[in-house]
């Protein structure tokens, strides 16, 4: 549960970046073990496409909370983006407007940090990967 409004993220590309700061006066997201200082964003995304979620910082060690537009958790991470950073791949089944909570692993952290979301492309098939039966022609 957050008491706090949300920013709202717009995929430009595929994408979307921002700077922000964890700052003494934000909101508390209550994770069911203890209250977080935090910041949340939205973005929306679409069905059967997967979504990196990152969260960097060189101030504090970062930690992501995820929810879906039901306000069920999705998805957790601490570590996965390498040495402190924060790292989730997200690939919904619907579209869905998710909400990131940006946040720190000790709850009371402060200090800048970068969050950005990402579509991650899956590399074109080649012609000669598809698996055809022999009477079926290919143009060229």
């Amino acid at each position: 549960e957050m008491r706090q409004g949300a920013n709202k993220l717009i995929l430009r590309g595929g994408m979307a970046s921002i700077r922000s700061i964890l700052a003494r006066n934000d909101g508390i997201y209550d994770d069911g073990e203890r209250d977080r200082r935090a910041k949340t964003f939205t973005v929306q995304l679409e069905a059967g496409r997967t979504y990196q979620i990152d969260m960097r910082s060189t101030r504090f060690d970062t930690y992501l909370f995820l929810h879906d537009d039901r306000g069920r958790l999705v998805g957790e991470d601490d570590d996965s983006g390498g040495n402190l950073n924060s790292r989730i791949t997200f690939r919904p089944n619907r579209p869905m407007r998710l909400t990131i909570v940006a946040t720190s692993f000790n709850g009371n952290s402060v200090g800048d940090f970068t969050l950005s979301v990402r579509e991650v492309n899956a590399p074109p098939l080649e012609r000669e990967d598809i698996d055809v039966p022999p009477d079926v022609v290919i143009p060229r």
